[in-house]
């Protein structure tokens, strides 16, 4: 995941994009993750990503 990520801000910054292959997989493996987050933080998955900000800032 993190690998994907950063090829897709190093690819974005040049102006291009991931294979659709490689951000298929980037976001089904984001979804599973913000998946356990939740279950384990016991919020909703739409706040996850709020968390993870307001908690390491």
């Amino acid at each position: 995941m993190k690998t994907l990520y950063l090829r897709r801000k190093e690819l974005a910054e040049s102006g291009k994009k991931l294979r659709s292959t490689d951000e298929n997989y980037l976001s089904l493996a984001e979804n599973m993750l913000f998946e356990e987050f939740a279950f384990a933080l016991d919020i909703d998955r739409s706040e996850v990503v709020e968390y993870i900000e307001k908690h390491i800032a």
